[in-house]
This record gives C-alpha cells, structure tokens and sequence, in this order.
C-alpha cells in the first residue's frame, strides 16, 4: 500500500501535474492488488515462456498493454566464460560447479537445454553452445517484440529483462559484464528499428507480412520476401511497393504463389524476409 496511498498523495498535493502520471508499480493495473499482471491495463510481466518451459510462440497468447518485464537466458561470450572458469581448463562443463555457480536461475541450464533442444541440433563444443544459447536468446525477444510492435495501438511498449550485467554470469542480458555484445543486443537493433517487416505465421499456410512505421513520416518502400529451404536454395520470392503511413502498421497478405510453400516447422528451415527503403 505505501506506494498506492503513501506516495500517491505527497505528490498529489506537491506536484500535481506530474501526479496524473504516477504508476504506483511494476507490474499493476493501477493501483491495489486486483489482477496487478493484467493484460488489458498498465502494465504486465510475462514469464510462463522461460520460468514455465512454455514455448517461445506463447506470447502471441497476449496482446498486453505495456509489457515491462519478460527475458530468456544465453551464455556469455568464451572471453568472458574463460575470466571466471580459468584459461589453462578444457572446454567448461555447463553442468559442472563452475558453470553452476555462475547461473543465477533455478534450472537455468536446465531451461537452456530444454529451448535449446526445440530449436537447433546440439552443439558438441562448448563455443557452438554459446553461439546457439545466444540466438535462441535473440530469436525469443525477437518474436515478442514484433508481436507487440504488430498490434500497435493497443501495445505502445515493451522492456526486456535485461540489457547488462553486473558480474560475469550466464543470465538474461544482452551485453554481458565486460561490455560484450550478445546475439540479442546485434538483433536489438532491427527489432527495433524505427520501420519494421515483420511476419506473423501463426497460421503457417498463410502468413502475413506486416509493416510498422514508427516514424512521424509516410514513407515509401521495397517490401522483398524469399522463402529458402535448409539449403538456402529461394523456393519463391515476390517484390512490393507500398506506402506505409507514419506511426501505424498495417498487413500485406503473401501472394498466392507462395502459398504451397508453407513456412516448415523445423529450425533450419525458417522462410527468410527482408526489408529495404527505396
């Protein structure tokens, strides 16, 4: 309640034009403790995917408000692996007490292997396990963050746990401890990006490619899309030009000729799709 009631009315009575704005927590719908994680009010946090072994697709469940908190875990760069784990050693053991020790989460190396095994062929050396728990880190974030951007409008925001860290660990961030760039942090930066393809295959026989202009300006593009098999050998491709209105996002349905290629299930054939600005 201090934060509900304590703080609420000081900045009532001290400052209130900026006490309109006064959220009183994280997550809450409010104020109180009614549905404080609701999906259709302030703010929410989402983490049945990573704490609950749900599947990455889970969040497509959702189409929260603000969602201000969810994450999924990588191991660091090898630099920073071999800062605490010695470098005169083998290629570590992520189940041995070094290794533990510097995993923060319960069953966190557990929950590794669990995404891990669901989206690429095991990894026999220890730099390929890192490179892989990073981009399946990034390819997570990456789905829920398209899937917010795509519904604009009710969505208007979202923050991942974490950007950084404060010692050398295997966790949620995307920089680890010595300023190393993770996967995650390079893939931030299309994610994020102020104009955005993204694809929506929730039904896997007809996707749908969305733009989203986060921009205050109309802006004129060259929407190109292959779809590749495992070979990256292009199987179909088509080419568009369209308008995208400023701050909006809107869909634009595949071609019917690419239907008989449905986007595959399997993690090395994922349909490939780009964007660029004429």
């Amino acid at each position: 309640m201090y934060f509900t009631v304590s703080t609420r009315f000081p900045l009532t009575e001290y400052d209130p034009v900026r006490a309109k704005f006064y959220h009183p927590s994280s997550p809450s719908s409010g104020g109180g403790f009614k549905d404080p994680c609701s999906n259709a009010a302030g703010d929410m946090h989402y983490w049945d995917v990573w704490h609950n072994f749900k599947p990455i697709e889970d969040f497509r469940r959702y189409y929260y408000r603000f969602c201000s908190e969810y994450g999924f875990e990588s191991i660091p760069d090898i630099k920073t692996v071999r800062a605490f784990a010695g470098e005169s050693r083998e290629d570590p053991d992520l189940c041995g007490n070094v290794m533990q020790a510097h995993q923060k989460c319960v069953l966190g190396n557990e929950k590794l292997m669990f995404y891990l095994a669901q989206m690429c062929n095991y990894p026999y050396d220890f730099e390929r396990l890192i490179y892989c728990t990073q981009l399946v880190q990034a390819d997570c974030i990456r789905s829920n963050v398209e899937h917010m951007r795509r519904a604009r409008g009710r969505c208007m925001g979202s923050a991942y746990w974490q950007v950084n860290d404060t010692n050398p660990v295997i966790s949620w961030s995307g920089i680890d401890y010595y300023g190393r760039w993770k996967a995650l942090h390079y893939a931030a930066k299309r994610f994020y990006a102020p104009i955005l393809l993204s694809c929506d295959d929730s039904d896997p026989e007809h996707p749908v490619l969305y733009v989203t202009n986060d921009t205050l300006n109309e802006e004129k593009l060259t929407v190109i899309c292959r779809v590749r098999n495992n070979r990256a050998e292009i199987l179909g491709e088509f080419s568009a030009e369209r308008y995208a209105d400023s701050l909006c996002n809107a869909p634009s349905p595949f071609p019917r000729v690419l239907y008989r290629y449905p986007v595959p299930d399997t993690p090395g054939q994922r349909a490939g799709n780009g964007h660029k600005r004429s």
